[in-house]
């Protein structure tokens, strides 16, 4: 079977972008708060040129994504740990605006406010 030039670069690129998603998976996989990103393939198909044979009537998109699940929550020794169970996040005011993070990792201000690690 012949599959063709085309669909032979693909096949290359779409292992290296694999590589790359497993492999940043990998290296946050304990960083607290990461979500792991998926690749998905999209057929994109043109209705006008379906059922013609014309080699443009069907593309293959590699789309990314992030796995929005919800991780395992796990009790620590600090009062300023927090988790959200179900879907939600923390609102983190900084100097670039509001921040959206599911990392409940904070420490109290000296004028006892909770915030980052970084102070927002």
């Amino acid at each position: 079977m012949d599959i063709g030039w085309d669909m032979a670069a693909y096949m290359g690129v779409r292992a290296m972008r694999e590589l790359e998603v497993a492999s940043h998976n990998l290296a946050n996989a304990s960083t607290v708060g990461f979500k792991r990103e998926l690749l998905n393939n999209w057929e994109v198909t043109n209705p006008h040129l379906l059922g013609s044979g014309h080699p443009e009537a069907a593309n293959y998109v590699d789309v990314r994504s992030r796995d929005l699940s919800q991780g395992s929550i796990h009790e620590t020794d600090s009062e300023t740990d927090l988790a959200i169970q179900g879907p939600g996040y923390f609102k983190i005011q900084t100097p670039q605006g509001l921040r959206y993070t599911r990392n409940g990792n904070f420490y109290l201000s000296p004028d006892y406010q909770l915030v980052t690690k970084e102070g927002y």
